[in-house]
């Protein structure tokens, strides 16, 4: 059964409390047993579209509810009691167009950080929204078209000679595989975009502070999404990152 859900996130606000977040509702959906197809956060509310069992479905909507009450009352918030609003899906792709719509007006949706629009178009592999279940479903560039976004980048990866500042580098091969700079699973790809990007072996071991031994480990290693991120980095909308 396909579901739009709405439920009211309020306060919570900055990168760390909205990955918290998004992680806490992969949790819930995969214990539940349901496929969670797309999301976005609007203001002060996330809309999810799942596809489940009905009883999942409510199992989910509690899970998250009560996840994110608890979450919230270090911001002084009390989202006690909120319901979810859930509304049946006769049509899938119009149902991810309204979980992917930008909370700004005119703002790219390759742009919009807290949608799974990135997950759709496989510019980011984040534990997430199910990517791979919604791309067999709906036709991810009439999505993009339909939220009117621009041109989809092509023709990457651009020339290794641009030196972009190493904190930002950092923030995109996290954000490319969704997860937060200071997450270990993101140095690899970090290493292999610095050393592409012309830096220093030394000068990468020095910004993560591993040793340059380590540092050449990691880039002897295969890194899946090299040009992923390369891609990420020709697009000004891609490096928009928390």
């Amino acid at each position: 059964m396909l579901e739009k859900i709405e439920i009211r996130i309020g306060g919570l606000r900055g990168p760390l409390n909205r990955y918290a977040l998004l992680d806490r509702v992969a949790a819930c959906a995969a214990k539940q047993g349901v496929t969670w197809l797309a999301f976005g956060i609007h203001g002060e509310n996330l809309r999810l579209v799942v596809d489940g069992a009905p009883r999942g479905l409510g199992l989910l909507v509690r899970g998250v509810k009560v996840g994110t009450v608890r979450a919230a009352i270090g911001t002084g918030e009390d989202l006690a009691g909120y319901p979810g609003d859930r509304i049946p899906v006769a049509d899938l792709e119009e149902a991810v167009v309204w979980a992917h719509t930008p909370s700004k007006a005119g703002t790219d949706p390759l742009a919009e950080v807290y949608t799974s629009h990135r997950e759709l178009l496989r510019f980011r592999r984040s534990r997430w929204a199910d990517a791979a279940a919604l791309c067999s479903r709906v036709d991810a560039r009439r999505v993009h078209d339909r939220l009117g976004g621009q041109q989809l980048p092509a023709g990457w990866p651009p020339a290794a000679s641009i030196h972009e500042d190493l904190d930002l580098l950092l923030r995109l091969a996290a954000a490319v595989i969704g997860t937060l700079p200071a997450d270990r699973r993101c140095f690899r790809l970090f290493a292999h975009l610095a050393k592409a990007r012309g830096w220093q072996t030394a000068i990468v071991a020095e910004a993560l502070a591993l040793t340059d031994r380590r540092v050449r480990q990691l880039l002897a290693e295969v890194e899946p999404l090299r040009d992923l991120g390369l891609i990420c980095l020709g697009d000004t909308r891609l490096r928009t990152v928390p």
